[in-house]
């Protein structure tokens, strides 16, 4: 509401009418409107992301156009008396024809500037392509009321006496010609070197925004037990917010980690960056995810260093002894279903209540399947009727397995994860490579790949690489475009 209001404002006083800068501000909740009517067909949810991006600059942008140009044509007339209402219609029609197609293309170059939000994927595309649905309804909208509900309200509702006296509004913008006269006079001059000085600034911008690097900034806190300045989130907020506010030009905003999620979600890793190992053994991927870490744990930046652990969960193992088995005539899948009907149990019948059916599970006592000598001592039975521990026929011992066994398009991995401090994502992940091209041999089948926010980063740079010269190329062909038409009409 503050906003709409600052904008009704501005456009009064620049416009010096207070009809005319009604007209414009009329745009504002009609084009609101046809953009919520688009977000609920489309399912897109009204809230701080997709509602806090709409700039009504920008909505009103064509209407006001078509309204300046409308009372600068009828200024131009200078009749004795007033308009008749065919006369007004047919004049704004006019004035409105002549602009029509500058306000049209300015209008869709502002929808092309948001193109290259669609190729963005991950949480970057979640985040931002409803902010970027939604300025476009709105922009659409106020596109479509520029062309018709503008002309005509301006036919209807601006004052049709053509004589115009000097206003505060006329006296502002002639001082703010009389400054700005001179410099576009002087440019106009200078075609060539304007040109040049442009076309370097956009390369120096390139270079810079190549050199930046590129990070998500979130600070893990430590467990609450260690806290020493503060009791409670609200106190620490405040105190990590008064300190970070002396940095200059930084505006501060403490939220939860809700991106960490979203990164765990899409990518697996909650760290900053995943570094995952590809492979089929779980004993050469544990190996060679501590070799990694010895080969980047100095590189300045690098903190909470760790690997997934795949291994080291203790297991009983039963080995057999395939002569013992065969010199007491014994059958190994008998001796696979002795074991597992004593220690996990095996259905043994069914019990009937009623309509209600249970299977009858039969294993050995809880005291009697609790440690590994109750394996070793199971007695399994011999065709002969006599019986032999276990132990006898297998070698039963504890042995490290598995903990988990994580698999990505089909293949088994170990991720290495990693926070950043006190550097961009970008940078560090670019000097671990460099690191691990040299001195990281990896046996034949096995890979490495980068994942968590880096993995964003760079598809978000690989679409918008693409995405972002498309437009830049459509804007350049609807600029040439409308000089084409511009000078067909002169």
């Amino acid at each position: 509401m503050e906003g709409a209001l600052i904008v009704i404002f501005v456009l009064i006083l620049f416009l010096g009418n207070l009809r005319a800068g009604l007209i414009v501000a009329s745009v504002i909740p009609l084009s609101m409107l046809f953009a919520v009517i688009l977000m609920n067909y489309f399912g897109v949810s009204g809230n701080l992301m997709s509602l806090g991006a709409i700039d009504f600059g920008i909505i009103v942008d064509g209407a006001v156009i078509i309204v300046e140009a409308t009372m600068h044509h009828l200024q131009k007339l200078k009749r004795q008396k007033n308009l008749t209402q065919s006369e007004m219609d047919s004049e704004v029609y006019k004035s409105a024809s002549k602009i029509r197609n500058s306000a049209a293309f300015g209008e869709i170059i502002i929808l092309i500037v948001y193109l290259p939000i669609f190729a963005l994927v991950g949480t970057e595309g979640k985040m931002f392509k409803p902010m970027a649905m939604t300025v476009g309804f709105a922009v659409i909208g106020a596109f479509i009321l520029s062309l018709t509900y503008v002309p005509m309200m301006s036919a209807m509702f601006l004052s049709k006496n053509t004589e115009h006296k000097p206003n505060f509004s006329d006296r502002m913008m002639a001082w703010f010609e009389k400054i700005y006269s001179p410099f576009l006079d002087k440019a106009l001059r200078l075609k060539k070197t304007v040109l040049a000085i442009s076309l370097a600034l956009f390369v120096l911008a390139v270079v810079v925004f190549q050199n930046m690097g590129g990070e998500d900034l979130i600070i893990v806190l430590k467990d609450k037990s260690e806290w020493t300045s503060a009791d409670n989130w609200e106190d620490l907020a405040n105190l990590m917010k008064e300190e970070m506010e002396a940095i200059p030009g930084a505006n501060i905003e403490i939220s939860q980690p809700i991106q960490m999620r979203f990164n765990e979600l899409m990518t697996g890793s909650r760290s900053d960056i995943a570094i995952k190992i590809f492979g089929d053994d779980l004993e050469n991927l544990d190996t060679k995810a501590t070799e990694l870490i010895s080969k980047i744990n100095k590189i300045e930046g690098i903190g909470d260093l760790k690997a997934d652990k795949v291994t080291g969960l203790p297991q009983i193992t039963v080995k057999y002894d395939y002569n013992k088995i065969a010199l007491y005539g014994l059958n190994i899948a008998d001796i696979n279903q002795i074991i597992r009907s004593s220690f996990a149990g095996e259905s043994a019948g069914k019990i009937y209540e009623e309509s209600k059916r249970f299977d009858v599970v039969v294993r050995l006592n809880k005291d009697n399947r609790s440690d590994i000598t109750d394996v070793s001592n199971l007695f399994i039975p011999l065709p002969n009727g006599q019986q032999v521990p276990l132990s006898q026929v297998a070698s039963i011992n504890f042995e490290q397995g598995p903990v988990q066994v994580s698999r990505e398009d089909g293949k088994r991995r170990i991720t290495v994860g990693l926070n950043v401090r006190g550097r961009d994502i970008k940078s560090v992940v670019e000097e671990i490579q460099q690191k691990l091209e040299t001195n990281f041999k990896l046996p034949a089948g096995y890979y490495v790949t980068y994942g968590g926010q880096f993995e964003n980063l760079v598809e978000a740079n690989k679409r918008l690489s693409v995405a972002l010269p498309i437009a830049l190329g459509l804007i350049m062909v609807l600029l040439f475009l409308h000089s084409i038409v511009s000078n067909s009409h002169c």
